[in-house]
């Protein structure tokens, strides 16, 4: 069984220690399979109500917001079991565009591309 402070990096979730492993283990979890919640929302919810209400202003930036929330959403679908997951991935018939995330079905066999935003301002992007 992997460690539970490097489950982030085991899972590919995260490349490294890096600020946002730093503060998704201080501020969420250090192990995000273990919070108890009953439904995606519910972690959603949870995940990020403990990053804004723990994690003090002054750390907070707006790349920080991003990439906190990517990991966030990256570890629900992990925990709902929806793998394959590509991070910051780009697919070679869309031109130009980086998705956050990249899901793919193989019965489908079309990829699924997720980007995820913070703020009004991106999402109008």
């Amino acid at each position: 069984m992997t460690k539970s402070t490097d489950i982030l990096i085991s899972t590919h979730i995260l490349s490294g220690k890096n600020k946002t492993y730093d503060t998704f283990t201080k501020y969420i979890s250090s192990d995000f399979r273990t919070i108890k919640a009953s439904n995606p929302h519910e972690y959603i919810e949870f995940c990020w109500n403990s990053y804004e209400t723990k994690c003090p202003k002054a750390a907070k930036t707006q790349s920080l917001n991003g990439k906190v929330f990517e990991a966030v959403v990256a570890t629900c679908l992990y925990r709902e079991g929806i793998l394959p997951m590509f991070l910051q991935a780009q697919v070679t018939f869309v031109p130009n565009v980086d998705f956050d995330i990249v899901l793919f079905k193989e019965e489908r066999r079309s990829p699924i591309g997720i980007s995820i935003k913070t703020s009004l301002r991106e999402r109008y992007k």
